[in-house]
């Protein structure tokens, strides 16, 4: 089937019958305009023709939006942009009606102001930015559409999807802050495509035709840069291309304004393009600006990165070197590289460290490794070396030392190592609390107090039914109530709980604090289970972090009693979550497969691999089978059914509470842990 000309004004009509024109055509002209993606835009053009909607997935600067508005314009198809966020409403996606003509005429289907949904269904593609952003009733209102092809709107009737609506979503699926869980009712009705970073000379090509720069040595030092932020074991997600366009504009504008220090030029318009863009892992201790500061200073290294602002072009000089070459301004060999500006050394070592039996190239982990296996042998160093005792303790190595060497530690070392330990965790759960979203259902109301924004339909039919009274008095508000939820973390601080394990347990619990600021609770259990805060008592996250850090590993692992006094505390409200650290099987107490059923959500988080089950746990799986037939593959028989639940038992408390099981084993790993209890 031949492509329509674009002068005749006719639109391509994906799918569409005999003698309509096709999106499959336009191909070739589209993958001309996009550097490289011929592969995805091959797969979003066949899954567009082939009826179907889609996700798209990728993190910022993967040309998502770049693709589909470019497909829009060649085929002329009409692009609705939404951009999700918790205040999109399901009528400000459908439309609502004019009030003035609605009261001047009544209701009539002309005074109907469509929204970008309903315009897109009378023939064009809905494009959802920042999908999970989206509160889930307002997402909830595409499923109809998407699935049935139509929506019914009161009092204006049913609108039919056009042959030409798509509903195409895309999101960053690595962010976790202001986003939620998108159901798996609209996930099974979408089709997913994933736009990864593009290559480096792809990137650089990109950067090429969007900014005009000649000077390829300019561009390829920015996107050199951008490519090392995603790789740098510090930082979460590095810079999109759009940190090397913004780098190599900056730049030039520097250049124009005089400056000629190359180096000086390059860390100006690196730090403006890009400290902004990097999101780093929520446990270095380090800025975005030193570690960006670093990261140039390598690519200038590199033996084809020598700039010269006053070059044409690129002048790549043959004895490598960075912005100056190998040698430095006076002409004299370079010698090793300066720390960064601003930047203390990481790598340091106090004076007398050499005395401490251990390799010092490997540093700080090779005293974690002996704080691990010799403890007395830290403890012998820090009585003799105090000062660089109290440097250690006040280093982010201290999360990790203070569990194994604190019944060791005289008491002025011990406070100084639990106050920066303390202070530490409430700096890292500060940077993790805010992940996920807090949204609530929408309700109407009459008063202001509950204003979020007017509901224009509910208000003209109370101005319609009371036509004698004030506006002021019909005025009806949308609202969000606030779901009613709380959350008890239960720390385990049996015998087994040493070293970083009472770390990350303090950790989880301050970020649940700084999360929920109210409704929460923290249950520490052993053998028998107590309250640390309770859900109606104010307590201050430092102080619920000092006092997890305080606890002695002791006694054995009841998790029934713990599960028992953390769901008693969330009688009353709406949804009861509960987070479970602990970092083995049960060995006292009751089963506590039972009450785990009691919450909407229990998540565990399990602080080491798990034990092999016991032989003699087969027993008990067998009656756990008898007893939850309901849930078994019928059919499928005894001994299939029982490998389905032949692992930790801990992680089945996971499945019985319809959480997530995740196993951490080091303090970088606990932000994504809470995450995924936060986004559930």
């Amino acid at each position: 089937m031949s492509p329509p000309r674009r002068h005749t004004g006719k639109r391509a009509m994906p799918g569409g019958g005999p003698g309509q024109p096709s999106l499959l055509p336009f191909y070739g002209e589209v993958k001309s305009r996009i550097v490289a993606r011929a592969e995805e835009i091959r797969n979003i053009l066949a899954t567009l023709e082939a009826g179907r909607h889609l996700i798209i997935e990728g993190p910022p600067g993967t040309t998502k939006s770049t693709i589909l508005r470019t497909i829009t314009e060649v085929c002329r198809i009409p692009f609705y942009l939404v951009e999700g966020n918790v205040d999109l409403t399901p009528s400000k996606l459908v439309g609502h009606f004019n009030p003035a003509k609605v009261m001047a005429d009544d209701y009539k289907g002309e005074y109907f102001e469509k929204g970008p949904l309903t315009r897109a269904m009378e023939g064009g593609i809905l494009y959802i930015d920042e999908f999970n952003r989206m509160p889930p009733d307002t997402a909830n209102v595409l499923i109809t559409a998407v699935e049935e092809g139509e929506i019914h709107i009161p009092r204006y009737g049913a609108v039919k999807a056009h042959p030409l609506f798509r509903v195409i979503c895309a999101q960053n699926p690595f962010d976790d802050v202001g986003t939620m869980r998108i159901s798996r009712a609209i996930y099974d009705r979408l089709c997913r495509i994933r736009l990864d970073y593009q290559s480096e000379e792809e990137e650089r090509e990109i950067v090429r035709r969007k900014t005009g720069c000649p000077d390829e040595t300019l561009v390829k030092i920015a996107v050199r840069v951008v490519q090392e932020t995603r790789v740098h074991k510090e930082i979460k997600q590095g810079a999109s291309v759009r940190g090397a366009m913004d780098m190599v504009a900056i730049a030039l504008r520097l250049r124009e304004m005089g400056e000629r220090d190359a180096e000086g030029i390059l860390t100006a318009a690196m730090l403006s393009a890009m400290s902004g863009k990097v999101w780093l892992l929520e446990t270095t201790a380090r800025s975005a600006e030193g570690i960006l500061r670093e990261i140039l200073a390598g690519v200038l290294r590199q033996p084809d990165m020598k700039w010269d602002p006053d070059g044409e072009g690129s002048k790549e000089d043959e004895r490598g070197g960075g912005a100056q070459g190998p040698r430095g301004a006076s002409g004299e060999p370079a010698g090793p590289p300066e720390p960064p500006k601003g930047e203390e050394q990481s790598e340091g070592r106090p004076e007398g460290w050499d005395d401490l039996d251990y390799d010092p190239a490997n540093g700080p982990a090779e005293l974690k490794r002996l704080a691990r296996s010799s403890p007395e042998k830290v403890i012998e160093y820090f009585r003799s070396n105090r000062a660089a005792a109290r440097e250690i303790l006040q280093s982010t190595d201290v999360l990790e030392l203070y569990g194994h060497i604190r019944d060791m530690l005289d008491p002025e070392l011990e406070e100084i190592a639990k106050r920066y330990a303390t202070r530490l965790i409430i700096r890292l759960a500060s940077q993790i609390a805010n992940i996920g979203v807090k949204t609530g259902s929408l309700y109407r109301s009459t008063t202001e107090a509950a204003w979020d924004e007017i509901d224009v339909d509910a208000t003209l039919e109370r101005i319609l039914d009371r036509p004698a009274s004030r506006l002021d008095e019909n005025l009806v508000f949308l609202a969000r109530r606030p779901e009613q939820k709380a959350c008890v973390v239960m720390l385990d601080h049996s015998y087994s709980m040493k070293g970083i394990k009472i770390s990350m347990a303090a950790l989880t619990a301050a970020a649940i604090a700084l999360h929920f600021k109210q409704d929460y609770g923290v249950v520490a259990f052993s053998t028998g289970a107590r309250i640390l805060k309770g859900l109606n008592q104010y307590k201050l996250p430092a102080l619920i972090a000092e006092e997890i850090l305080s606890l002695e590993p002791t006694g054995y692992t009841n998790i029934h009693d713990a599960l028992h006094l953390g769901i008693g505390q969330m009688k009353g409200y709406e949804k009861k979550i509960g987070i479970l650290l602990t970092d083995g099987d049960w060995t006292a107490g009751e089963d506590p497969l039972q009450v785990a059923r009691r919450f909407d959500r229990l998540h565990v988080i399990g602080l080491e691999e798990p034990l092999q089950v016991e032989a003699t746990y087969d027993e008990v799986a067998l009656r756990y089978c008898d007893s939850r037939m309901d849930i078994f593959r019928p059919g499928g028989g005894l001994e299939e059914n029982l490998r389905r639940y032949h692992g930790s038992r801990v992680e089945l408390l996971a499945r019985e509470g319809r959480g997530h099981f995740t196993y951490v084993h080091r303090i970088e790993e606990v932000p994504l842990a809470i995450t995924r209890c936060l986004t559930a």
